[in-house]
């Protein structure tokens, strides 16, 4: 503020001592203080009147030298849309560009001069600022934001768009932000916003810091404690953590660093790894220890592999309560290590010899399911299988039930009598209805003519 002031001092003095501005000789921008930031372009036309009679119209530096360069950072060009007119032209203004620009022309034999102060400010910049800040879990941190301007930067902070006030977690001071206790949650991206105000003009510039923080891995939940194989087949164990930097996954048993080999395969993805272990015998069941590490520590789980068996072939009933419809329901299994994850229902024609073509349906909630829309008075053969976590079992012996087919109902002597026929028949029976009542009305119209 007291460059400002100065400057503003030694332009009344230059007037006390040049005189007033000539009233033939005028400025645009208006004005005979202008302000800018470093780093800005602008020009100032000096023009005389068309009937004053102007010559030798110029423009003199703070140095009283005449700028007469066509080109470069600060020169003078003539206005393209006036004749009478000379542009001061600066292209990135500078701080050392700061001073009084007079601009001079003959009128009338005498020297007539106007004149402007040019004040530049020092435009905001950041500088040892990272845009990839990284902290530590557990310690306090200070994300660093380093701001220079001319006159002193008013800071303030954002993170993740929402603005941050002085408090127990965060203290705002010259060198950044301080956060206290620093945790996985505090990640995201952190806005340092300056702003500069003047009297004569403003600026505000941000910039965004994303801010990492490592920390040690942590167990995603549930966790496998247990799994089961069969032998002859294969079982996955999987172990899945995350951390910053990336957890690193590997595999022990019995103290022993396991590989890929014929009876391990490991696939490690960014938060998980899964060790493929090829059951060829007994010897293979036991306890598997996953260890995931990175620079902030390590942790350690047990998963045991046991001999796991597949269910055995459900119990179900079926029936027919309507036409076309068939209900089935689960025997409830007796208690066992491995629950029923779902059963696989089956169900064709009894006709059709091939099961490949076989509907089915994968049932996990209830004990009863319901198959619609089957053909009325054909036998259907069901059969089901029941998954557990080892895999499915055999399918059960083969279940043949007839569907119903629809119901009729006729009085007898005032009292309902039901029977069932097939579809074939029930057609025949409505066309029946259908041609009686047409001759009850045909034989109706025709008394009717009669009697007229």
């Amino acid at each position: 503020m007291g460059i400002v002031v100065g400057t503003i001092a030694s332009s009344v003095l230059w007037l006390l001592a040049t005189g007033a501005h000539h009233r033939h000789l005028r400025l645009e921008p208006t004005g005979h203080f202008h302000a800018f930031f470093t780093g800005d372009s602008f020009f100032i036309t000096c023009s005389a009147g068309p009937n004053s009679g102007a010559t030798r119209l110029t423009w003199q530096a703070p140095s009283g030298k005449d700028i007469t360069v066509s080109t470069g950072r600060v020169h003078v060009e003539a206005a393209p849309d006036n004749p009478y007119g000379l542009e001061l032209v600066f292209e990135d203004v500078k701080y050392e560009d700061r001073g009084t620009y007079v601009c001079s022309a003959i009128i009338d034999g005498r020297e007539a001069k106007t004149h402007f102060v040019l004040t530049v400010y020092l435009s905001i910049t950041f500088w040892g600022t990272p845009e990839h800040q990284v902290g530590k879990e557990g310690t306090d941190f200070m994300v660093l934001c380093n701001v220079r301007s001319d006159p002193s930067p008013i800071i303030s902070w954002y993170v993740n768009g929402t603005l941050i006030l002085d408090g127990p977690k965060y203290t705002i001071t010259e060198d950044g932000l301080y956060i206290r206790n620093l945790k996985p949650t505090d990640y995201g991206n952190y806005t340092c916003r300056a702003f500069v105000v003047t009297p004569h003009s403003s600026q505000m510039k941000d910039r965004d810091i994303t801010v990492h923080v490592h920390y040690r891995p942590v167990w995603h939940t549930p966790h496998m404690e247990l799994a089961h194989g069969v032998i002859g087949s294969s079982a996955n164990l999987t172990c899945a953590a995350h951390s910053q930097p990336p957890p690193v996954f590997e595999w022990f048993r019995e103290m022993v660093l396991l590989g890929n080999s014929k009876l391990y395969r490991i696939i490690n993805q960014k938060w998980k790894s899964i060790l493929q272990v090829r059951i060829k015998d007994a010897s293979v069941f036991g306890d598997y220890h996953c260890v995931v590490s990175n620079t902030m520590g390590k942790v350690k789980r047990k998963i045991t592999l046991v001999e796991g068996i597949v269910p055995a072939p459900p119990e179900f009933s079926v029936w027919s309560d309507e036409p076309g419809i068939l209900i089935i329901k689960f025997a409830i299994p007796p208690h066992s290590i491995l629950p029923i994850l779902e059963y696989r229902i089956e169900w064709k024609l009894t006709a059709d010899t091939d099961w490949h073509q076989a509907r089915y349906h994968q049932a996990s909630d209830g004990n009863e399911f319901v198959i619609h829309g089957l053909s009325f008075e054909s036998d259907y053969s069901i059969r089901i299988a029941a998954r557990n976590t080892v895999g499915y079992s055999n399918y059960s012996e083969e279940v043949v039930q007839r569907t119903k087919g629809l119901i009729a109902e006729t009085v007898v002597d005032g009292s309902s009598v039901s029977s069932s026929f097939n579809s074939t028949a029930a057609s025949a029976l409505k066309a029946d209805i259908f041609q009686h009542y047409v001759s009850t009305l045909v034989l109706y119209l025709i008394i009717v003519l009669k009697n007229r």
